[in-house]
């Protein structure tokens, strides 16, 4: 059974495709199967791949990943599948899971060249008695038939039975494929295609998973908030059953830049509250947008989920635990240090429980003198008596570690700075980055904490505290491109003897990882990740000793 389904090559491309947009699939009816999905032919994945690996990675990598890689996902080593056609599948569901069934659609070149695949693969498939028919032998552990019908030059697998393959009720290709639909993976399940007893049961099978899940749980504080998110979810999942249209994946890319990334999409029914809530929604922000400023080499937004009741009280439950281990790990250890992380807890609590918990950190500059300057903010509850467990801890310290702080240093607005000096601690790493004085500079303000390190840690602290709140993603880390190369050069130097990623993508490059919420006619959540850092990491640790020879920037399309 795994080698059929190793057969189909899609899974192992997915991560390359093309951009697109997340478009409706065309002709949409509220009845067929409540699951159904795509993927891209064969050949379009491969090109996808070899693009993304050349684009992103330079001709050092890709030569490296056709001598390596290519040949074990040549075509022709999958002589029965047709490489130019696109792969589908959809699925039945039903109350009763016996009667469930999956179908997946492989475009074969001839009938006869998939079966003697699947024979040199050592998939048996005996003959049924309908022309086209077989069954595949499956070992004793699958707990399912899996049948196979040839139609419309596709081998039609299905799992569960053969009762969905037959010719009164088997969906055409077209039924099932949408030329329209560009994602290099669409897999979409339409609660409006199940029936009343089918949404219960999913309901039903999802609490008593999770109930499960639950008392495998000791620790009493973690069981609560798991408890606290097994209800959000069940309430938001109940919803969704109950009043959605569509819920939709896409996985996509974009070859030029290396960003991959994952849609999410949930559509209500009309006029349902299902639809108004998604409508309804803000879009997402940070209270310390401004803070990584227009010369930023790099910056990071987070905003924690603590959206709902349970959200916020599934973190405190969370740091409840902490708290008792925290107790029982620093028994024994000075008062001033208990002291310092009991308030630590007790103002991430406090914090988490007000429902706002946003964080913004740049790395910003270069200043006139070419170092850069790192600045932080994020909230926080209950900062003065924090405050005050770091000046009694910081009393305990050694006469050397003691010397790094200096409090009251200086003042912004009624806010006392202090600071660390650690200029003498500092590699030289850290002062290829910000320079010889590495200073750093932290502020408690009534709800939030701010910090910078580096040479214009004052006036960039001036700046923190002053920032102002602004549309940005959930969690964002994003670059300027051509700081961040000039950065990367300066940490890591390039290996003489490995593949070199080409200058115009580092300069390009822009996301790291990126996680946003929309919301409008349609709820779409989007996940997005830059793969040319692992390529990267990847091309030095295959690298083979000796020089390495020059390589051109990728050409412009």
């Amino acid at each position: 059974m795994s080698r059929l389904l190793a057969l189909v090559p899609a899974a192992a491309l997915l991560v390359v495709a093309a951009p697109s947009s997340a478009a409706p699939r065309p002709g949409e009816k509220s009845e067929g199967p409540a699951i159904i999905g795509q993927a891209k032919s064969f050949n379009e994945l491969l090109d996808m791949t070899k693009s993304m690996v050349r684009n992103v990675g330079g001709e050092q990598l890709y030569k490296m990943f056709e001598k390596e890689a290519l040949p074990n996902i040549d075509p022709a080593k999958l002589p029965g599948i047709d490489p130019k056609r696109p792969f589908g599948l959809y699925g039945i569901l039903d109350s009763d899971v016996t009667k469930w069934r999956g179908v997946l659609l492989i475009p074969v070149t001839t009938e006869r060249d998939f079966i003697d695949m699947l024979d040199h693969f050592e998939i048996k498939a005996n003959k049924g008695k309908e022309p086209g028919t077989y069954d595949i032998v499956v070992p004793p552990q699958v707990p399912f038939p899996v049948a196979l019908r040839i139609h419309k030059q596709y081998a039609y697998v299905a799992l569960g039975g053969f009762d969905v393959l037959d010719t009164k009720v088997i969906l055409d290709p077209k039924d099932v494929i949408s030329d329209k639909e560009k994602a290099a993976l669409y897999l979409s399940i339409r609660p409006d295609r199940m029936t009343p007893e089918t949404r219960k049961f999913l309901l039903a099978a999802f609490s008593e998973q999770t109930d499960n899940l639950k008392e495998m749980i000791a620790e009493p504080e973690l069981k609560d908030a798991f408890h606290l998110t097994q209800r959000l979810a069940t309430r938001w999942l109940k919803l969704v059953l109950e009043e959605g249209r569509d819920v939709a994946l896409r996985l996509d890319a974009d070859t030029k830049t290396g960003e991959v990334f994952a849609d999410l999409t949930v559509e209500g029914m009309p006029r349902s509250s299902l639809a108004s809530a998604i409508a309804a929604r803000k879009p997402t922000t940070n209270a310390f947008a401004s803070l990584a400023g227009d010369d930023y080499a790099h910056r990071v937004y987070v905003s924690a989920p603590l959206f709902a009741d349970e959200a916020q009280q599934a973190a405190a439950k969370l740091v409840e635990h902490w708290q008792k281990v925290s107790a029982r790990e620093l028994a024994g250890a000075p008062p001033e240090a208990i002291a310092l992380v009991e308030a630590a807890l007790k103002s991430l609590k406090a914090t988490v429980e007000s429902g706002e918990m946003d964080l913004a950190a740049a790395i910003r500059g270069p200043n006139k003198d070419g170092f850069y300057t790192a600045v932080g903010a994020v909230h926080c509850k209950g900062g003065a008596q924090l405050e005050k467990a770091i000046r009694e801890a910081v009393k305990i310290l050694p006469e050397r570690e003691k010397g790094f702080f200096k409090f009251d240093a200086g003042k912004v607005g009624d806010l006392a700075v202090h600071e660390i000096d650690l200029s003498t601690e500092a590699g030289d790493p850290a002062k290829k980055v910000f320079g010889d004085g590495q200073k750093a500079y932290f502020a408690f303000g009534k709800n939030a904490l701010y910090a910078t390190y580096g040479p214009d840690g004052m006036k960039l602290l001036k700046e923190a505290i002053a920032a102002k709140p602004g549309p940005a993603p959930v969690f964002d880390s994003s670059s300027n491109g051509k700081k961040a190369a000039e950065l990367m050069k300066r940490i890591m130097p390039e290996n003489p003897n490995g593949p070199r990623i080409g200058v115009s993508w580092v300069e390009s490059l822009t996301t790291g990882m990126r996680v946003t919420v929309e919301g409008g006619d349609r709820l779409k959540v989007r996940l997005s990740y830059n793969v040319g850092m692992f390529m990267m990491f990847f091309g030095a640790y295959a690298a083979e000793a000796g020089p390495a020879p020059p390589v051109a920037a990728p050409a412009k399309e």
